[in-house]
């Protein structure tokens, strides 16, 4: 973590995270240490494909080539309430990763 010295109420000195970094990679935090993520609307953010779909060719290997997959459950029962509505895991977790990635490219520019 990169950390930065704070004062709380005006008189407390602190130390609180401003950044995490992963080797050349800088990614912004709040002060308590979670990265910061933009969410996509519920079901709309990534493409989707099913398993036995992959699995049976209806799915071509080529629509995978220089992807990252995540591959979960879509059970509603399992969501996680975020502020843009109830997402799944593996949802959320694309979120993380394109936040990442977007925060990375933005650096390089």
């Amino acid at each position: 973590f990169v950390t930065a010295r704070v004062m709380r109420y005006g008189l407390i000195p602190a130390r609180e995270g401003r950044g995490l970094r992963v080797g050349a990679w800088h990614v912004a935090v709040d002060p308590w240490g979670a990265a910061l993520v933009d969410l996509t609307q519920p079901g709309r953010g990534y493409p989707t494909d099913g398993f036995a779909d992959v699995l049976s060719g209806k799915v071509k290997p080529k629509v995978f080539k220089d992807a990252v997959v995540f591959v979960g459950a879509e059970d509603p029962a399992q969501d996680i309430e975020t502020a843009t509505g109830p997402k799944n895991g593996v949802e959320l977790t694309a979120d993380q990763l394109k936040a990442l990635f977007t925060d990375y490219a933005a650096r390089r520019n």
